[in-house]
């Protein structure tokens, strides 16, 4: 009775592992923030759902440094400008160092793509207008043809 309770239980772990995705933390608790009482919604049914949703903030007893250090973190994602890099945060998870390290990166890769192709366009619009095309050779344009002339054949 007890091998089968041990082979259960450990078929039960391996599969909770397999199939059973840890909460993020990092993004319950943008929830919970960034939630606003709805238009007709009652304070009463408002204060139910942030209940609810502090459910998966997984807060814990800890000391006020900790503390301090998760809710700037937290107040740095809910306060992101930029969708993408506030997206990836809360996909990734992680201390409040390990996120704005991300965000730094991908603030710069950003900026970096956003020069790369303003060059590139500067760099392109130079190029055409330095090889304009004669008007005869755009596309999409009547071919001009002079009528051929005929002219008798003589025979030598």
């Amino acid at each position: 009775s007890s091998g089968i309770n041990a082979e259960y239980g450990e078929a039960i772990g391996i599969l909770q592992a397999a199939y059973v995705k840890p909460k993020n933390i990092i993004f319950a608790r943008h929830n919970l923030i960034s939630r606003r009482q709805q238009e007709g919604e009652s304070v009463s049914d408002f204060m139910n759902a942030l209940e609810a949703l502090s459910k998966d903030c997984e807060y814990k007893n800890v000391n006020a440094e900790d503390y301090r250090q998760e809710a700037v973190r937290d107040a740095f994602v809910n306060g992101i400008r930029d969708s993408i890099i506030r997206q990836r945060m809360l996909e990734e998870g992680g201390s409040k160092t390990e996120l704005f390290n991300k965000a730094r990166t991908l603030e710069q890769a950003i900026k970096n793509n956003e020069s790369f192709s303003l060059n590139q366009r500067s760099f392109l619009n130079n190029l055409d207008t330095m090889q304009q095309p004669s008007p005869a050779l755009l596309p999409n344009q009547p071919i001009q043809s002079q009528p051929i002339q005929s002219q008798p054949i003589q025979n030598q």
